[in-house]
């Protein structure tokens, strides 16, 4: 697979992912947004692979439904530079591809605490299939599993299945997996750390493996800043990536409020 494809799937499979999960993270925890509550997510991502330099700008609002169900839409902007094997640079500003999406936690309170939920996400084709987007409606389903360690660690799973509209020679239906620690250090301080796996389907091309790991910051109560750093372990993971961002969490009814 050339650096142009692997691009392609990391913005077919990663990017969707990175809108609806915990940040800095890829891989989400089970938790929902509160009945009531709106959460802003936004960030930004760097991503360099080799002559390739790609930067995306993401926004993600999520509101609180039900005690365990929360809906939300993400979108963004992205740039990237190209540079081609005859020394020439290519580069295109664009949008993303916007997302849809639910959470509903199935199990709150299982044995150990585990808790266990359901994210299915629908992306529409903003994005122009030449600046890393399908073209084609996608469907990604996954499976959330968190666990709490002791008082201040958590381990959270996940495994989806990403089904690419229009599917030809070049694209194909994404498995992936994710597996993430998070470990309080102080009240206001937490480490976050993850591997992440993806898969091309159809083209049984190699696991792609990456590496993520970062620091989230409570500055106050409903606002949390992040950053994060990653690097490709095997197939055709992006180099590097880098992001840094926050999390903003708001009730607008008080409780009891009907």
């Amino acid at each position: 697979m050339s650096w142009r494809n692997a691009l392609t799937w990391c913005a077919l499979g990663l990017l969707p992912a990175m809108v609806w999960a915990g940040r800095p993270l890829l891989t989400d925890d089970t938790g929902t947004v509160k009945p009531g509550h709106v959460e802003l997510e936004a960030g930004a991502l760097g991503i360099g692979n080799g002559p390739t330099r790609h930067m995306d700008a993401l926004a993600c609002l999520t509101l609180g439904v039900t005690p365990r169900l929360e809906a939300g839409a993400g979108f963004g902007a992205q740039w990237e530079q190209r540079r081609p094997e005859d020394g020439t640079h290519d580069s295109f500003t664009d949008c993303t591809d916007l997302t849809l999406g639910l959470k509903w936690q199935g199990l709150a309170d299982g044995p150990a605490g585990l808790s266990l939920a359901l994210a299915p996400t629908l992306k529409l084709p903003f994005a122009n299939r030449d600046k890393n987007g399908s073209g084609e409606l996608d469907f990604d389903l996954a499976g959330l599993a968190s666990l709490p360690l002791g008082e201040r660690a958590n381990l959270h799973f996940n495994v989806g299945y990403m089904w690419v509209g229009d599917n030809d020679e070049d694209l194909s239906d994404l498995l992936r997996l994710g597996l993430a620690l998070d470990y309080a250090c102080t009240p206001a301080w937490q480490w976050v750390a993850e591997l992440y796996a993806v898969q091309a389907v159809e083209t049984r091309d190699p696991w792609m493996l990456s590496a993520n790991t970062g620091l989230r910051w409570t500055v106050c109560d409903g606002l949390v800043l992040d950053g994060a750093v990653g690097a490709g372990l095997h197939g055709d993971m992006p180099d590097l990536t880098a992001t840094v961002g926050l999390t903003w969490n708001y009730g607008w009814r008080r409780v009891g409020e009907k």
